[in-house]
């Protein structure tokens, strides 16, 4: 049988399935093995939590890109895992450094006391009473 002009011969490759329902498999599939991944490789929970969020995430955003293979589609996730996980190193050693540039030049004696701040329900009631009326009327406005 041949095609007419202008018209595509039909396609002997099954139709491609569903994004979302492939993003399904792979969650329900590697889950588990994509949090034991980020475990081993942070240093807290709390960060595995949410590198495997993130990498999750990611693979949501990206599922047009997942490839049909399951094998495939789960090495495809362990990557995004990877890169995940390389950007929360980077954001950690960033956050340490400035942590270690605060320490060494924020003189502490120039911080202001706590105790001396004053925040909470009367935070707003020194001033003229047409600043503290509008400072009442800008907190309540939407």
């Amino acid at each position: 049988m041949s095609a007419s002009p202008g018209r595509a011969a039909p396609s002997l490759d099954p139709p491609p399935r569903d994004p979302d329902v492939r993003f399904d498999e792979l969650y329900r599939s590697a889950g588990t093995a994509v949090l034991g991944y980020s475990l081993r490789r942070c240093s807290s929970r709390d960060d595995a939590l949410d590198v495997t969020a993130e990498t999750f995430l990611v693979a949501w955003r990206r599922r047009e890109e997942m490839p049909e293979e399951p094998d495939e589609a789960r090495a495809w996730l362990f990557g995004v895992a990877r890169w995940c996980l390389a950007n929360h190193a980077r954001g950690d050693r960033r956050s340490q450094r400035l942590g270690r540039r605060l320490a060494e030049t924020l003189d502490v004696g120039t911080l202001p006391d706590p105790a001396s701040t004053r925040a909470g329900p009367t935070a707003g009631r020194s001033g003229r009473r047409s600043t503290r009326s509008l400072r009442t009327t800008a907190s309540w406005s939407p």
